[in-house]
C-alpha cells in the first residue's frame, strides 16, 4: 500500500501560516476518507485550516519572518 501524510494547510493561501503534519504514514486508501471527514468537520469558508494528502517526503512550510 502507498503511504502518505495528512497535512493542514492555509485555507486562504496565506504565507504566514505554518503547515502542520496531522497524521504520518497513513495508507492512501484511508487518507482519502480521513481528509474528506476532517474537511467536512473542521474546515469551511471561515476556517483557516484545510487538510490535504501529501507524500511522506513532503516538508511542511514554516513561516520565518
Amino acid at each position: 500500500m502507498n503511504k502518505c501524510n495528512i497535512v493542514s494547510i492555509s485555507n486562504f493561501d496565506l504565507e504566514t501560516y505554518d503547515e502542520k503534519i496531522v497524521a504520518k504514514e497513513v495508507p492512501l486508501y484511508y487518507a482519502k476518507f480521513i481528509v474528506e471527514a476532517m474537511n467536512n468537520r473542521f474546515s469551511g469558508d471561515d476556517s483557516q485550516d484545510y487538510f490535504v494528502i501529501k507524500p511522506t517526503d513532503y516538508v511542511p512550510y514554516v513561516f520565518e519572518p
